[in-house]
């Protein structure tokens, strides 16, 4: 996943997000994505590669179509390289299981799991240091 910054453009009021396909050209090959608005965005735009819904771009509502493109064409090469992981059967991520000695990337470090089994209501979760 990629993200870039935008702090100017018209602002959409009247939705909480849009979502809308575009494609653009890149060398020889298009590329379709799916632009997602939302005015809970407000800065940063993301692109996400899934096998099953293809190129997503998150975008804040104050960007511009041209920004959002302009974005999506920087970041083309990481594109095409994560469409043809997909297309190649590349090693879905494991979905976590939340057992004991499972790691856990979290703000850029690798956590190992210690669950423990507490009385209580309901299930919380606690970051302990060592």
């Amino acid at each position: 996943m990629t993200a870039q910054k935008f702090t100017h453009g018209p602002r959409c009021s009247d939705l909480t997000f849009r979502s809308e396909r575009k494609r653009i050209t890149f060398g020889s090959t298009e590329i379709e994505y799916t632009v997602r608005r939302s005015h809970r965005r407000r800065k940063t735009v993301e692109i996400a590669v899934d096998p099953v819904d293809g190129v997503r771009v998150a975008a804040p509502a104050a960007a511009t179509d041209a920004e959002i493109e302009d974005f999506v064409r920087r970041r083309a090469r990481w594109i095409l390289r994560r469409l043809a992981d997909v297309r190649n059967g590349a090693e879905p991520v494991a979905p976590r299981e939340w057992i004991t000695g499972e790691t856990l990337l979290y703000l850029g470090r690798h956590y190992r799991l210690r669950v423990l089994d507490e009385d209580g209501p309901g299930e919380r979760v606690r970051l302990a240091g060592r």
